[in-house]
């Protein structure tokens, strides 16, 4: 399959090997990482409308995986259980129902601020939404109450399996870097990680799961 360009470009039409060629010859501290960690997984979630992961997004900020797990339960049964949520459904629902499901009320606020967007059909379909490039989609979400660019910045790598995105305020991916180039505990600056991110242009979302792998086995052999 050809690639498109490298702002429409997704996991599925590039080819992955080419992908981590470049990365090691751009960047040879990947190489070692590359070497241990050969293959490269992250499956698109594509199963839920936008609409619904977007809502899923915010429940999850700055919770535990579990906390977070057990709130989207529980917000998905007060609309009859269903895997996708209808905007109408979020509009009817009041604000103390989404409060009793465990949503704080800025979380609350921005559930139905997003239920909004969508009714007035700014929120894009998933035809439109795939000729759009990363940064038209993430000027686009971030209108929305509670929707900030890395919330967008994680949909566009894990809901539309966008190539090309890093997340230059992720603190696994500031570590990993820093892990990465010996300088951990001390982090890279915004201006460095955008500098250095450069060099995986056009598969930064590649280099970028490499980073949380990195940080991840850090984490794991440092447990206290």
């Amino acid at each position: 399959m050809p690639e498109l360009t490298p702002e429409l470009s997704t996991f599925e039409n590039i080819d992955i090997q080419k992908a981590l060629k470049h990365i090691k010859k751009a960047d040879k501290r990947f190489t070692p990482i590359i070497k241990a960690i050969p293959a490269f997984e992250i499956k698109p979630n594509n199963t839920n409308s936008l609409f619904t992961a977007l809502i899923e997004s915010i429940i999850y900020q700055q919770l535990t995986a579990k906390a977070a797990e057990t709130i989207y339960k529980r917000v998905l049964r007060l609309f009859s259980n269903s895997s996708q949520v209808l905007p109408l459904d979020v509009i009817r629902a009041s604000e103390e129902e989404l409060r009793a499901a465990g949503l704080s009320r800025n979380k609350a606020i921005a559930i139905k601020d997003l239920a909004e967007f969508a009714l007035a059909q700014k929120l894009p379909d998933e035809n439109k939404i795939k000729q759009m490039t990363n940064e038209e989609i993430i000027e686009t979400l971030t209108q929305i109450k509670g929707i900030g660019r890395w919330t967008v910045e994680m949909i566009l790598i894990f809901r539309l399996g966008r190539a090309d995105v890093t997340s230059l305020k992720d603190y696994g991916l500031q570590k990993g870097l820093a892990l990465l180039s010996g300088n951990y505990p001390t982090l890279p600056s915004i201006s460095e990680f955008r500098e250095q991110s450069e060099k995986w242009k056009p598969y930064r979302s590649i280099a970028t799961w490499y980073l949380w792998r990195v940080a991840d086995s850090y984490n794991a052999t440092n447990k206290k």
